[in-house]
């Protein structure tokens, strides 16, 4: 799923559909017993394979993975017209949808790009960057940990539900495939309003391309002597080079759709987007 390979993802899951959950040494406290005992799930919480929320479709409206989905994420607009998205899923279910969404956006219509920003919206939320980011490297919540640095790891990416909190690195995101879809959708959407939302999702997707591109930083030892000025010019190059390269959907956000009220909304929510609206 991580690798927009939904087909593939399909046939796994298609085999998975009796998964118990995901493994875990969780305890609650028990009143009767006066104990604690193990964890279970109650069909309501997310057990790595059912009750995907349909929030998974939607965009964040602040940048909080402590509170809950419907404090941190919203519904698009037009979701009420796609009956096959259920408020809750199982991860077939949801490579099923994809799927058809898929279809959908392959035409040049008004519905293909709402079916090509939902398919980005999911690949977005569930990166390192998004709200959902547990959903595909198996664990329980999205609690910061190893799975989501920015940095490469040489450890060996070899996470599965047995092992899933003990090997914990993950490959790294690869963000041009939500990009390549929020591209598809931008170009057939006709609404301004809708434009300016998918163009932030460009932007917020090519941010993460940039904390990932940001690791590589040199390092200065502080022994060299020549360290302040070496450090200075470091910056500097660096900033050159962030600007000219991963700001490129922030600044046509700001060019082409600045007045708009998606806009004017994203200054409230992205102090950041704030900041360069303001420069």
């Amino acid at each position: 799923m991580r690798n927009a390979n939904f087909e593939e993802a399909k046939n796994y899951y298609s085999k998975a559909q009796n998964f118990a959950g995901i493994p875990r040494e969780s305890y609650v406290w028990d009143n009767n017993k006066q104990d604690y005992v193990p964890l279970v799930y109650d069909g309501k919480n997310y057990d790595g394979f059912h009750n995907v929320s349909d929030l998974v479709f939607g965009h964040n409206v602040w940048e909080s993975f402590a509170s809950s989905a419907s404090q941190s994420m919203k519904s698009e607009d037009f979701i009420k017209d796609f009956a096959i998205i259920k408020p809750k899923m199982s991860k077939l279910e949801l490579a099923n949808i994809l799927i058809e969404l898929k279809k959908l956006g392959n035409s040049n219509t008004e519905k293909a790009a709402q079916a090509n920003q939902l398919i980005g919206n999911v690949l977005y939320n569930t990166s390192s960057l998004g709200y959902f980011r547990q959903y595909f490297v198996m664990d329980i919540d999205n609690s910061q940990g190893p799975k989501f640095d920015f940095e490469k790891n040489t450890t060996q990416y070899n996470v599965y539900y047995k092992n899933y909190a003990w090997k914990s690195f993950v490959k790294p995101d690869n963000f041009d495939l939500a990009i390549q879809y929020y591209s598809k959708a931008l170009k057939s959407a006709s609404n301004v309003e809708q434009k300016a939302r998918i163009t932030f999702q460009l932007a917020s997707a090519e941010q993460g391309k940039y904390y990932q591109w940001e690791t590589n930083l040199p390092s200065i030892e502080w022994s060299d002597k020549d360290w302040e000025a070496k450090t200075k010019k470091r910056d500097e190059d660096f900033a050159k080079e962030k600007n000219a390269k991963f700001r490129t959907y922030f600044s046509q956000l700001k060019s082409q759709y600045g007045n708009t009220a998606t806009s004017q909304d994203l200054m409230g929510s992205c102090s950041y987007y704030h900041y360069f609206m303001k420069k």
